[in-house]
């Protein structure tokens, strides 16, 4: 039986006036920001979206993947861009693992900002990728954080966006056996894994144990995209779900686990954690 998990987060930013942008909470796992009430929203589900995926491209070679949907009207700044606060990507690199070349992006839009200054902005989608060497074929984990700014066409309201991830690249052989943690705080820790056997569906699994004196009342799993979940179970805090039919081995696919708790003294809590898991082979 083996295991293999690779590691995103999906990030959602609200858009605040820029005097004065609220940060939401950051939740374990996701920096997942929705229509929380402690953010000053234009609009009720936020402008940008934002996934980080990883994948080993050859057996000493991997690349770190963000996609980005912006919503109509609003605009994220590009990597040349003059104006603006540009994205970046910081990669907090394990031993054995180093950038192979810049950040590059799709081709943005170009224009004229105040002052003739030449800005580069992204419309609708948008995708950044940055190559990485690695020096064994070993399976392996690295942290990831992409932040952006997005700002409606007259710049009238823009807000900072953070998506953070732990990224596990699967080995050479494509498989990363064991389980990975995907999300801590000071309230819980989310771990995945995903298992396959023979021909059988893929099976991906979670666990939320409460740290401290929090406890998790629930919590559920999906791997929502263009496949059908066929099968559920839970049970003793640890849930799992199959889907299909199963995309080719390597496809990544998406998980999200959410979860509600408390403390011993009744203060509520809940939040979100993403995935981007391999496909296993047969």
């Amino acid at each position: 039986m083996s295991r293999l998990a690779l590691l995103g987060v999906v990030a959602l930013a609200a858009c605040a006036a820029p005097a004065a942008p609220v940060r939401p909470e950051r939740r374990c796992g996701s920096g997942h920001a929705t229509s929380d009430p402690a953010v000053a929203e234009v609009g009720s589900t936020g402008h940008v979206e934002a996934a980080l995926f990883v994948e080993r491209t050859g057996p000493r070679a991997a690349l770190v993947r963000v996609e980005v949907a912006v919503a109509p009207g609003w605009r994220v700044y590009g990597l040349t861009s003059e104006y603006g606060v540009r994205p970046a990507l910081a990669l907090d690199l394990p031993q054995g693992v180093a950038l192979d070349g810049p950040l590059e992006e799709t081709p943005p839009h170009l224009g004229l900002a105040l002052g003739e200054l030449p800005i580069t902005a992204h419309r609708g989608r948008a995708t950044f990728e940055q190559r990485l060497s690695l020096s064994t074929e070993a399976p392996l984990a690295l942290e990831a954080t992409f932040t952006w700014q997005v700002c409606d066409e007259a710049d009238t309201f823009c807000a900072p966006g953070r998506a953070e991830a732990t990224l596990v690249v699967a080995g050479a052989d494509g498989h990363a056996t064991g389980s990975w943690v995907i999300g801590r705080d000071e309230r819980v820790r989310v771990e995945v894994s995903q298992e396959r056997t023979g021909q059988t569906q893929p099976w991906v699994f979670a666990e939320v144990v409460g740290r401290g004196d929090w406890i998790v009342t629930d919590h559920d799993l999906a791997a929502p995209g263009s496949w059908e979940e066929v099968a559920q179970i839970g049970r003793r805090g640890r849930s799992g779900v199959s889907y299909g039919p199963a995309p080719s081995p390597g496809t990544p696919v998406r998980v999200r686990v959410r979860w509600t708790g408390r403390t011993a003294a009744g203060t509520p809590g809940s939040g979100e954690a993403w995935a981007s898991l391999p496909v296993p082979p047969p």
